[in-house]
């Protein structure tokens, strides 16, 4: 039901239509299950537990959900850029 939050024991939740914050001043990652098509966002510090909570409970430990793949892109993105290895792959090809 799109627009409204519902909880699963596993602490996975359904989006919610709108844009909502945190209370704390933490960074939130988002986490998908595409298996329950489920979505959330948790304090970063609460992210490997809320997976493990939610993929034990659900997928019987098998790795599901997972943080969203398109922020997974981007953070390698920007360690490589960082890095410098995409100047060595222009120089190198």
């Amino acid at each position: 039901m799109l627009g409204e939050a519902s909880v699963t024991p596993e602490g996975i939740y359904r989006a919610p239509a709108s844009i909502w914050t945190m209370s704390t001043d933490e960074p939130s990652v988002p986490i998908v299950c595409t298996e329950c098509e489920t979505e959330t966002r948790v304090p970063l510090s609460d992210v490997p537990d809320a997976l493990a909570r939610h993929n034990d409970g659900k997928h019987d430990g098998e790795e599901v959900a997972e943080v969203d793949p398109a922020l997974k892109d981007q953070l390698a993105d920007l360690v490589a850029e960082d890095l410098g290895l995409f100047e060595e792959e222009e120089t190198t090809g």
